[in-house]
């Protein structure tokens, strides 16, 4: 699947360029080949790192995409001191990791690694009516993977004790080249309170 698979889901570069300067220390969490990397760095940010469990991901990342730092890590915890970053995206990375456990484990991480005026920029796909989902919003994706969906108030009740700035509903490109609703949040760190 590394090799082939097509990520599609939007980031708003312009709303991420009115917030965060081109000096910003940015973490791609789940970064699989560099798509958000790439498109960050086409957009003149310089200091991105990339971090993503899947080793073909990253194989391929750095075979297209040379120019960009793109790390294996094989666990939730990163390799980087604390409060290091000015913002981390986390883009469909729960979409892929349907397990709540985990989840809290990421954001107890991007929550560590972000410093004190850090933003977590997050962009999931929400329900919609072209799956059947199951109790928990969970399905099996065209390539066999088991996902999840969200409903916004799940994305909001993932996001307790953050300061949610930013949450903005938009409709975005699925694997299957589908349109479906998506949300992009853009929220402090929890430690600054």
């Amino acid at each position: 699947m590394a090799s082939s698979v097509e990520f599609s889901i939007s980031i708003d570069i312009d709303h991420i360029k009115r917030r965060l300067p081109f000096t910003a220390k940015i973490l791609d969490y789940g970064c699989g080949y560099g798509r958000i990397s790439r498109l960050l760095k086409d957009a003149g940010y310089e200091n991105i790192i990339g971090y993503d469990t899947s080793p073909g991901m990253i194989e391929r990342g750095q075979r297209e995409n040379p120019d960009l730092v793109l790390r294996h890590n094989e666990t939730f915890e990163l390799p980087e001191p604390s409060e290091r970053f000015d913002a981390a995206i986390v883009a469909a990375v729960f979409t892929s990791l349907p397990d709540e456990s985990m989840q809290a484990m990421v954001l107890k991480e991007m929550n560590r690694i972000l410093n004190n005026a850090g933003v977590l920029i997050l962009c999931e796909f929400l329900r919609d009516d072209q799956r059947q989902y199951d109790a928990k919003g969970c399905f099996v994706s065209k390539i066999g993977i088991r996902m999840k969906h969200f409903h916004e108030s799940e994305i909001r009740s993932l996001l307790h004790g953050w300061d949610i700035i930013h949450f903005e509903r938009l409709k975005t490109e699925a694997i299957g080249r589908s349109m479906v609703p998506a949300v992009h949040v853009i929220a402090h760190s929890s430690h600054n309170k």
